[in-house]
């Protein structure tokens, strides 16, 4: 039969501390790969932030150049109407 081993309060405390301090030294190390982590998905936000904000100017201009365009449907009314004008007074510019 084996011979009973005892073990003291001190070696019992001795085995708890080494068993924490190597937690805490894990949670340590994900805590920093996390923050590392986090640090670059932030630098690739900024990145896709700065091309949205190219995208609402070149946004913004189409839309500065578009407000002073005539829509298609419009143009063919206005051809409609001068043909129509055309045909009263018997001028054909065309």
């Amino acid at each position: 039969m084996a011979k009973k081993k005892n073990i003291t309060l001190n070696q019992i405390a001795e085995k708890m501390d080494k068993g924490f301090k190597a937690v805490d030294k894990k949670i340590e190390d994900l805590t920093e790969i996390t923050r590392d982590s986090f640090d670059a998905v932030d630098k690739r936000f900024d990145k896709v932030d700065q091309r949205f904000d190219v995208v609402d100017q070149r946004l913004e201009n189409v839309e500065l150049k578009l407000s002073n365009v005539a829509y298609r449907f419009e143009i063919e009314e206005v051809k409609q109407r001068v043909t129509i004008l055309e045909k009263k007074i018997g001028v054909k510019i065309r």
